[in-house]
Formats: structure tokens, C-alpha cells, sequence
């Protein structure tokens, strides 16, 4: 816009000059007027050609600096080389930088109504954690919330015995699916029903992810129902969760879930085999 006035001022200057030089010269200032427009045509015109002749201009200035720039890279190699490696990695930096901020801030769970959800821990930081006790009186005082979930991420051995198979695990609130809206792709999810001291009427269940079930199980469904030996306790199989599901915590992936309770019998199962041992050696 500030272009266009600058034009129309200097149009207007040009035209009213040849007008007084006319007019000086001994024609009256009607004809002076008729022969300026005649020698000078249409403004719009004028207008549009002086646009055009700036544009082109931008357009060589550009192509004269990228053919400088092109020159000057080409005459020292070395540098040319170290500025090319310096922008890779700063590109490959950033690109990897905004990757991990998309994956652990940027980017919400696939559960149900994700902004509804709220973390509370105890201490300070998402890390820190709280006892059992704490939980059931939190769990106990639950209609105070649309619903509540705990779990801890642990890793799981899977191996019955001699070297170790590491998976990694969680311990779960028995509502701990059905609070984040995570169906199961094939069997089902735990219930409340399912969180007790020894597990519920079918003994202790796990639910697997859907990377685990291709991994372990190929994919079959011959995986529900199957066993699971978890720290020397056997799991039955009852579900496995949806393919865009990895966990409670974005960037932080789980193989199998089991409900928190039943960390009591893998202790027990634990500190039995721990005195057998013992025993043995003595």
C-alpha cells in the first residue's frame, strides 16, 4: 500500500511537470493537459509496468545472491561441508526434540475423554507413589470422582526358571481399564471382581497388549486362555488391549497388566522359593 502511494505521488509529479513545461512552451494549459495524457497513456498501465519491472527485479536480485551464494560455497569446500553437517543435525536435533515434547506433552492417551483425567501422587513428581492403604481409602471414598484407577509400571520375569525373561509390567486397579474407556480387542479386560488377594473365581488373570499378543502369541487367539507364568505365579490370559493403547503414561510402553492384589501371591511365591534355596544350600 505504501508502494502504490509513492507511485501515485510520483505519477502525479511527472504529469503535472510536463504540464508546466507545456504550458511554458506556449500551449494553453487544456492542451498542454490533452498532450500529456497522449505522451504519457493510461496511469493503470504505467502502474502495472512499474509493478511488473520491481518484481522482476526481486526476482534477479534473488537468483543473483543464490548464484553468489552457490560461487562461494563451491570455492571452499571444507566449510561448505561443516555448514551442510551443522544443518543436519540441527534439523535432525529439532526434529527429534519436537518428537519426544509431541510424545510425552503434545500428544493426549487414547482413552475416553483424556482432558478429564487428573493424576495424583503423592510427594513430589509423577514418579512418586503411595501404599496400598492409601489407595483403598481413596478407592473406598470413589464416588467423590467419575472413577478412580491405580497401577504401577514394574518388570515382570516371565521365565519359569534359569535365565531371566523380562517383560514389562503393571500392577492394576481391578476398574482400571473400565475407568479409561479401554475395551479389549478379543476376551476382556479386568474387573473388580478380578482384584483380590489370590485373584477371583477363575484364579489370577492378566490382560496383555496388543504388541505383546503379537510378539508372544503370533497373533492367535488361542493366547486367551493360555498361561502365563509371572514371577514363578501362574496368569490366565483373559484379554488383550487395543493396538493404540501402550499404558497410563505417554511415551511408556506395558506388555502385560495384572491386578494389583495379586502381588501378593508372586511375594509369597517369591519368598518360598527364596527359602527353598536357602534351605538347599545350608
Amino acid at each position: 500500500m505504501r508502494r502504490d502511494n509513492d507511485l501515485d505521488k510520483e505519477l502525479r509529479f511527472h504529469i503535472a511537470s510536463r504540464i508546466d513545461d507545456l504550458v511554458a512552451a506556449g500551449l494553453t494549459p487544456e492542451e498542454a493537459r490533452r498532450r500529456t495524457r497522449l505522451e504519457f497513456g493510461g496511469v493503470t498501465q504505467i502502474k502495472e509496468a512499474v509493478r511488473d519491472q520491481r518484481a522482476w527485479s526481486h526476482v534477479e536480485g534473488l537468483l543473483q545472491d543464490v548464484r553468489l551464494a552457490v560461487r562461494t560455497l563451491r570455492a571452499t569446500p571444507v566449510v561448505t561441508l561443516v555448514a551442510v553437517l551443522s544443518l543436519a543435525l540441527g534439523i535432525g536435533a529439532n526434529a527429534a526434540m519436537f518428537s519426544i515434547v509431541d510424545g510425552l506433552v503434545l500428544r493426549p492417551l487414547p482413552v475416553s475423554a483424556p482432558d478429564r483425567l487428573a493424576v495424583v501422587s503423592g510427594g513430589f513428581g509423577p514418579t512418586s507413589s503411595w501404599t496400598y492403604t492409601i489407595w483403598s481409602e481413596i478407592q473406598r471414598r470413589g464416588d467423590a470422582f467419575d472413577g478412580v484407577l491405580a497401577w504401577s509400571s514394574v518388570p515382570y520375569n516371565l521365565a519359569q526358571a534359569g535365565e531371566m525373561e523380562q517383560v514389562k509390567g503393571m500392577y492394576v486397579s481391578g476398574d482400571f481399564f473400565a475407568t479409561l474407556g479401554i475395551p479389549a480387542v478379543i476376551g476382556r479386560t479386568l474387573t473388580s471382581a478380578d482384584d483380590t488377594r489370590d485373584g477371583g473365581p477363575n484364579g489370577a488373570v492378566a490382560v496383555i497388549s496388543h504388541g505383546f499378543w503379537q510378539r508372544h502369541f503370533a497373533g492367535a487367539a488361542s493366547a486367551i486362555g493360555s498361561t502365563l507364568m509371572i514371577e514363578r505365579v501362574p496368569y490366565t490370559v483373559v484379554g488383550v488391549t487395543p493396538a493404540g493403547f501402550y499404558g497410563p503414561e505417554v511415551g511408556r510402553a506395558f506388555d502385560v497388566a495384572v491386578p494389583i492384589q495379586t502381588r501378593s501371591s508372586a511375594a509369597r511365591t517369591l519368598a518360598s522359593i527364596a527359602e527353598r534355596t536357602t534351605g538347599s544350600v545350608s
